[in-house]
């Protein structure tokens, strides 16, 4: 007991450093790394900026080109260049932090190079959400709640695959999203009430992906499962979702984040409250890659599980079906030392121990007709007598 008790604590020790590790190594520095930037023109203010901030500069030809960018949430922001004066266009809705560096790093640079600025926010933060954090909040009760059903559904059941076990999941993804979108959207007010069904399916592709991948994992790791989808979509995943800007995380983060559901949640959110749903493609592949693949898992190896399981049942209840029709000996306590080998004839497996009285039962008379044999003979016998009555002392064996 010590020991199994000293073996649990050891493993949440390691599960906190490994949360600890990952959290503050990708939130600790939020410095923006290869950050998508328009460009309608050379400007020096733009060489100056870029020789200190790390942008991926990226030609546009106009304005309009790019406002239909910023619009497909390709861009965290863009530089005009004019005759008398220059235009920054900073996108707080794809990270506030972010448009924060930007808006200070390029205001730096065009003082020194006494240039005039003039800045312009798009795709500005309403009051409710100031700084862009509803998004990554909204994925914390999908996350936990998705891997908490597999997990409980696991323990509920004894079981991580079944058929059934898919249906059950979808449904709670789905009621679990809608009393989120209640509670978040016309509840609190965290997003305006005509996001309230665009956001409702995607809520529930969120959740039913983490629980379909969750039990999957447990199905094919067995009990190690939970820990493995505990380590990767809440600590790993977790961290690299990116809520305050996918861009500003370290590039390792960035592309271990792309792998996991957690990334893709908060993108598809943030994309469909701030920019009108558009660049979702991926984000839905993915998520619909780890629902579809972790219900093929747990479907299919359930129906499996299952054919194996009625098998496997039809089979012992053949071996150990007795002709007295009564409870299987095979399943009697074992409690009592007087016990003999099965017999053949009782059609039970050899080696299964057996009360004697059982045994005696098994070698009298069974039907009328033998019953009157054995008193047309004369040979003493104990009709009627109950399998699990013992003899008394003395009382003769039966035919």
């Amino acid at each position: 007991m010590l020991k199994k008790a000293v073996v649990a604590l050891g493993i949440v020790l390691v599960l906190q450093s490994v949360f600890a590790l990952c959290l503050v190594s990708a939130l600790q520095l939020l410095v923006l790394r290869n950050t998508p930037f328009g460009v309608t023109g050379a400007s020096p203010v733009v060489n100056a900026v870029t020789s200190k901030v790390s942008l991926d500069t990226r030609s546009c030809g106009d304005e309009s080109a790019v406002m239909e960018a910023i619009g497909q949430s390709k861009l965290y922001g863009a530089y005009l260049p004019g005759q008398a004066s220059d235009t920054l266009i900073v996108v707080p809705a794809k990270s506030f932090f972010g448009r924060v560096e930007i808006e200070a790093a390029f205001e730096d640079a065009a003082k020194e190079l006494d240039r005039p600025l003039a800045v312009k926010t798009v795709k500005a933060l309403p009051k409710y959400d100031r700084l862009g954090g509803v998004s990554g909040l909204l994925l914390i009760p999908l996350l936990i709640g998705g891997y908490l059903a597999a997990v409980l559904l696991l323990k509920a059941t004894r079981t991580a695959a079944a058929p059934w076990h898919v249906a059950m999941l979808v449904g709670y993804a789905t009621v679990g999203a809608l009393l989120t979108d209640l509670i978040a959207g016309p509840g609190i007010g965290a997003y305006a009430n005509r996001h309230f069904w665009p956001l409702l399916p995607c809520f529930i592709l969120i959740a039913a992906s983490v629980a379909l991948a969750a039990a999957a994992f447990q199905r094919l790791i067995g009990p190690l499962g939970t820990l493995v989808v505990a380590t990767l979509f809440i600590i790993v995943g977790g961290s690299a979702a990116g809520g305050v800007g996918v861009t500003l995380l370290p590039d390792y983060w960035q592309h271990l984040g792309a792998v996991f559901p957690p990334q893709h949640a908060i993108t598809l959110v943030r994309n469909v409250i701030y920019f009108n749903g558009n660049n979702i493609t991926t984000p839905l592949i993915v998520l619909g890659l780890y629902a579809l693949v972790g219900g093929f898992i747990v479907g299919y190896l359930g129906v499996a599980a299952g054919q194996d399981g009625r098998r496997g049942t039809r089979t012992r209840r053949r071996r150990c079906r007795c002709r007295c029709r009564r409870r299987c000996p095979c399943r009697e306590s074992r409690r009592s030392e007087d016990r003999r080998p099965c017999s053949d004839r009782a059609g039970h497996r050899r080696g299964h121990a057996v009360p004697v009285h059982r045994q005696l039962h098994e070698l009298g008379p069974r039907t009328r007709g033998d019953r009157h044999a054995v008193r047309e003979s004369g040979l003493p016998s104990a009709p009627g007598r109950d399998p699990e009555e013992p003899l008394p002392q003395g009382h003769p064996v039966p035919g």
